[in-house]
């Protein structure tokens, strides 16, 4: 990362070599890098992540307790469905538990 000095000397140097600028101008993009570097270090993010790390579908599946048996997967609740059907099942519990 490039510090507030090597940023501000990049950019005079290439609005230099295409214009002239005056002090007010020189000031201004001090400003302008100065509320960047601001920005881009110091401000917090707005979310929080979650304290728990989502499982992975292997995981998921044999906590809950899933057989697969030739193609299909059984639910300890005796629901069959297909990898694609389950994938979207775990897809789904992530997303109402986790996100």
């Amino acid at each position: 990362m490039k510090t507030r000095n090597e940023l501000l000397n990049e950019v005079k140097t290439n609005l230099q070599n295409r214009y002239y600028l005056d002090q007010e101008q020189q000031e201004l993009i001090n400003d302008c890098v100065d509320e960047l570097l601001k920005a881009i270090n110091y401000i917090p993010c707005c979310t929080q992540l979650k304290a728990k790390e989502a499982p992975s579908f292997e995981d998921w599946i044999i906590s809950k307790q899933i057989q697969k048996k030739g193609r299909l997967y059984f639910a300890k609740d005796g629901i069959e469905q297909d990898f694609n059907a389950l994938h979207r099942r775990y897809v789904q519990t992530l997303q109402e538990q986790y996100f």
